[in-house]
């Protein structure tokens, strides 16, 4: 356990920086941490030596613990680099986040700026979460479909109903309204913009489903009103 420890800590320490998974590390580190505590107790009797050896992993990994929030709150996708640029300036350095080391880091003082970064991470981190949410949305409606079915045997075809459609297309609205109050949507809001106007101007006229530049589901739209336009005047 001891070697293990101290090989994963070199790993983490000089490795890149961005490769690290928080969650991951915190999970090894509070095993091994909470695994010293008891066998530096149990063993302290019959096996002295080791009691100790445990001992020096439970301070190494304590040691080590300190380190988790910075590595939880940058070593994360969210970050883009207005975040690490920010960075650079408050801790002071000039490295690229792809030549980050955990080591780099500490040996410019980051833990002194645990606060700073802290406040950087989970801004990004909400930022991130608005994006994924635009972007779902997004990709849920390219994989809508409008339906059709045969009219009689007029070799037209009428639009089977839209009611999911339609209720897909409400909800959506909401969520997009309700992005708007948020205090991180400035970093997408050029794409919230315009996802905001392709929903409310859609709900106003559906015929607007061609700003969304679905093709599939454009040409479908077109065919079918055409069809009807047919049926209509006989």
């Amino acid at each position: 356990m001891s070697s293990e420890f101290h090989a994963s800590r070199q790993t983490w320490l000089n490795g890149p920086f961005l490769e690290l998974k928080g969650g991951a590390i915190e999970g090894l580190v509070t095993e091994w941490w909470k695994a010293s505590y008891k066998l530096s107790k149990s063993l302290v009797d019959d096996a002295p030596g080791s009691a100790e050896v445990a001992l020096t992993l439970r301070e190494r990994t304590e040691e080590f613990k300190a380190y988790l929030p910075v590595i939880q709150s940058l070593a994360s996708p969210a970050l883009q680099e207005r975040h690490w640029e920010k960075l650079r300036h408050t801790i002071g350095f000039e490295e690229s986040e792809e030549e980050l080391t955990l080591q780099l880091l500490l040996d410019r003082g980051i833990t002194q700026h645990l606060e700073t970064i802290q406040e950087i991470g989970t801004f990004a981190e909400k930022e991130y979460s608005l994006q994924k949410n635009l972007s779902a949305m997004i990709a849920e409606w390219e994989k809508v479909e409008f339906q059709t079915a045969p009219y009689r045997e007029t070799g037209t075809y009428l639009l089977r109903s839209t009611d999911d459609i339609v209720a897909q297309l409400d909800d959506h609205l909401v969520k997009t309204q309700t992005m708007r109050g948020s205090p991180y949507i400035k970093s997408i809001e050029k794409d919230y913009a315009l996802w905001r106007k392709t929903m409310e101007d859609t709900v106003a006229d559906p015929t607007f489903l061609t700003v969304i530049a679905m093709d599939k589901l454009l040409a479908k739209f077109q065919r079918a009103n055409e069809k009807l336009d047919e049926i209509q005047k006989g």
